[in-house]
Parts: structure tokens; sequence; C-alpha cells
């Protein structure tokens, strides 16, 4: 299991440096104040993604924008420790909670056998049998309207009901 010493013993890059852009410390925060673990992982992420956020929904603005560093149950935490109620869940998979035992476990026990294979394996066909039986739709359809064959899954409802 991955714990803080193993993350850290990582080549990767460094906690303290990002691996590219500036590596410069935030010497002023908003409105005068201290600078804040925010700051300066705001700093980090606008470096090397626009408005240092990956997904349009999570800029909140250049002083109110996020980041989290963990989560648990129904809780973040951002990176100065203020908790918070995750009500976007993911925005749905994570319907149990973040860090849920029991899909913690199932997850680790799954990634013994390994993580993307790119070929058709026993886990999506599994995923996919389940689906048709969930929902009666005759078979999947990866070439229909779906336009990423990874999102077979996501088919449009209509195509269900119609």
């Amino acid at each position: 299991m991955f714990t803080q010493e193993t993350i850290t013993s990582l080549p990767m890059e460094s906690l303290v440096m990002p691996a590219v852009g500036p590596h410069e410390i935030v010497r002023e925060a908003p409105a005068g104040g201290t600078p804040t673990q925010r700051d300066t992982w705001y700093r980090r992420a606008a470096a090397v993604m626009p408005y240092g956020v990956s997904s349009n929904f999570r800029y909140w603005g250049q002083d109110d924008t996020m980041i989290v560093s963990r989560a648990n149950g129904a809780y973040l935490w951002d990176v100065d420790g203020k908790r918070y109620i995750d009500y976007r869940l993911g925005f749905g998979p994570v319907i149990l909670g973040h860090a849920h035992p029991s899909v913690t476990q199932a997850v680790t026990e799954a990634m013994q056998d390994g993580n993307v294979y790119a070929l058709t394996n026993i886990h999506e066909v599994q995923a996919a049998e389940r689906f048709v039986r969930m929902t009666e739709v005759p078979k999947l359809d990866p070439l229909g309207k779906v336009p990423e064959k990874s999102c077979v899954i996501s088919h449009d409802p209509r195509d269900i009901t119609s």
C-alpha cells in the first residue's frame, strides 16, 4: 500500500519543487496577507495548467480556486487544512464517499491483476453484462453515437428509452 514515505521516495518530482514551471516562492498573497499553502500550490498549478485548473468547473477565480490535498468519506481538506463537505462527490462516481473501505479494498485487489490492458478483458465484459442486464439494452455499441470508444457505458439515455 502507498504511504506518504512511498510517495516521497518516488523519483518523479520533488514535493518541494515542481517538475516544470517557475520554481519561485510565492511572495505576496491576495489583499496583502500572508501567503498560504493554497497560494503556493495555485502558483505552481497556474505555471503548468491554464488558470491553474484542468477543468473549467474547477476555476473559481485566481484568489478562490480551491486546492485539495485529501478526501475521506464526505469531506475534502484543502492544502491549508480546512475541511469541507464534498457535495460534488466526483460528479457521481464517489457516491459512497472518498476512500470508502469496501471500494478501496476492491480496487486494491483488482490492481493486483494490472490496471489498463488496452485489450478486451474479463472486467469490462462483466461490467458490460451487468449494464445490459440492468438497463435491458440488448448490446453495447462502442461505434454508435458515443464519440469515445472508452465511454460505451455512457450512451445517451434516449437510446435506451426510444
